[in-house]
């Protein structure tokens, strides 16, 4: 006797095939006209095939569910804009680490409640309707009217549907984005490596400061209102064109350690470590000791084993336990303080150093600003506690530049962000999400100060630097001042020094994808190696 239902039985009216599983389809279909997800038709249409068929046993029933149920997830993945699975697959150590209250915000980045009302209304129809009809029918039909709808209005909306109907305009473009990468990084080869002179008595020695911010670019500052925040009138030089090459923080620290050569793929910074291209090494054969400071103890991710390992770091990095815990990470982890952090190493290392004491270059990183830090007793999701995070931040800034300028002492002041924290999103990537790193997550605002520099007029305005560049230019500009005699220097010297700066055209990555810019328009390489026009 045949396990599946007989013929006779699935004509009368009260028979829906599919039970449930045409809901799951009504609510893909609804997503996909809302253009939140892809479709795949034939796909769906396999599976639809496949869970309409009608067992008369019980025990075929639930194997025929636990079939379908894995395949229809992977399947709804694989149509939806998250990151690839096997990069979830590897974050599923980090995400068990999360706080419950940072996963509720994060499934609710992906569902809101007007989804969760719609669901739970389809299922109120249903179970009114389900007895007088074929939800069958109309599930194939929904499926069916798909590839009607994509041959009539040729969406191009996102990633994948990109990769399925325009990846030949790349190979039509007169200029092959293959070919200009390849280009990019012989040019960045070429580049002679950043060489500091060393420390001398015949110029005023002076510090360097390196404020490496997480999460925060030109377009976060502009989401949230600070289009052109004060803090950056202190700076002397703002580079407003400045591509941090990474959308993740360990990428992003080592391009930063590692920038003393050109811009190098992705997959090289995770090897062996030229000298000539280790800031470190650079700033420890010039005579200066080198400091790594943390607002945070860098076991998310392996941030810190990273920098140890592929930097060139002389010593182990701090943890900087002695500022005031202001918040926690999404873990529960403590994060310190910038201001307390800062200050305190300041006045017990260099406030008092004797004038024979070498100078110092000190790299400080801050998570302040990342995504899911939880402020006690500052109600709101991380997305909504950023502005507040932002403002501290900054304003911890600005007096620790009043306390360097304070203490009469030289120093180099550097904020440098890794990347921005993508708040804006769009309907390729959450508000949150970095998978691809185009400019709205690397364009960041960097800025260097020089205290003791010559005195300038009163109200002297910043130097700006529009043309594209990254860390080459900062870098370069860092070893010019060193050349220079700091108390000689004056703003109109400064000027041409910036003027001169290397440019850098617009390459950035991270494990599986590249975007790059070629004139006016942008291309992004996907995991899968096919070039596509990105529209940013």
């Amino acid at each position: 006797m045949p396990c599946w239902a007989n013929v006779s039985a699935d004509k009368e009216i009260g028979v829906d095939r599919m039970h449930y599983w045409s809901l799951y389809f009504f609510a893909k279909f609804a997503l996909f006209l809302n253009e939140s997800i892809r479709f795949s038709w034939q796909l769906n249409l396999l599976l639809a095939i496949f869970v309409s068929i009608r067992f008369r046993e019980r025990k075929w029933r639930i194997t025929q569910n636990a079939i379908a149920a894995p395949l229809a997830l992977a399947l709804l993945y694989s149509e939806s804009n998250l990151p690839p699975i096997g990069r979830a697959f590897a974050a599923a150590k980090d995400l068990a680490g999360f706080s419950p209250t940072y996963l509720f915000e994060l499934i609710g980045r992906f569902i809101s409640v007007t989804d969760i009302l719609i669901v739970l209304a389809m299922l109120v129809v249903y179970r009114l309707l389900s007895s007088r009809v074929r939800f069958t029918s109309f599930a194939f039909g929904v499926i069916m009217l798909v590839p009607l709808i994509n041959h009539f209005t040729k969406q191009q909306d996102d990633r994948a549907h990109y990769l399925a109907t325009k990846a030949n305009e790349a190979v039509a473009n007169r200029k092959d984005p293959a070919s200009l990468l390849d280009n990019f990084y012989t040019e960045e080869r070429a580049r002679a490596p950043i060489k500091f002179p060393a420390v001398s008595t015949e110029k005023l020695p002076f510090d360097v400061v390196l404020l490496h911010v997480c999460s925060l670019s030109w377009d976060d500052l502009a989401f949230v209102g600070e289009g052109n925040p004060a803090i950056l009138k202190r700076f002397d030089v703002i580079f407003r064109n400045f591509n941090s090459a990474a959308s993740y923080s360990g990428p992003a620290a080592l391009r930063l350690l590692r920038s003393t050569c050109g811009q190098v793929p992705h997959a090289t910074l995770y090897g062996a470590d030229p000298d000539d291209c280790s800031l470190f090494h650079n700033f420890t054969t010039a005579g200066y000791d080198v400091r790594g400071i943390l607002n945070h103890d860098g076991v998310f991710g392996h941030f810190a084993g990273d920098i140890q390992s592929y930097s060139g770091l002389p010593s182990p990095l701090e943890e900087g336990k002695w500022g005031d815990i202001a918040m926690r990470s999404f873990d529960g982890r403590p994060i310190y303080g910038d201001l307390s952090v800062l200050s305190k190493w300041w006045q017990d290392n260099r406030l008092n150093a004797s004038a024979s004491a070498k100078p110092t270059a000190l790299y400080y990183n801050t998570i302040t600003l990342h995504d899911g830090n939880i402020v006690a007793g500052t109600p709101g999701s991380s997305l909504q506690t950023y502005k507040p995070r932002l403002d501290k931040l900054l304003a911890d800034f600005d007096r620790f530049i009043s306390q360097l300028e304070a203490s009469g002492k030289p120093v180099v002041v550097i904020l440098i962000p890794e990347h921005g924290a993508a708040l804006r999103g769009d309907k390729i990537q959450i508000s949150g999400m970095r998978e691809i790193p185009n400019p709205k997550v690397t364009m960041v605002p960097v800025a260097v100060k020089v205290i003791g520099m010559k005195a300038n007029e009163e109200g002297a305005p910043p130097i700006f630097v529009d043309r594209p560049t990254s860390y080459s230019a900062v870098f370069t500009l860092l070893a010019d001042i060193m050349n220079r005699d700091v108390s000689n220097l004056d703003h109109m010297q400064l000027s041409d020094l910036a003027r001169a700066l290397p440019t850098t055209r617009f390459v950035a990555e991270n494990e599986k994808i590249i975007v790059m810019q070629n004139d006016r328009d942008y291309f992004m390489r996907s995991p899968e190696g096919t070039w596509i026009n990105y529209a940013n």
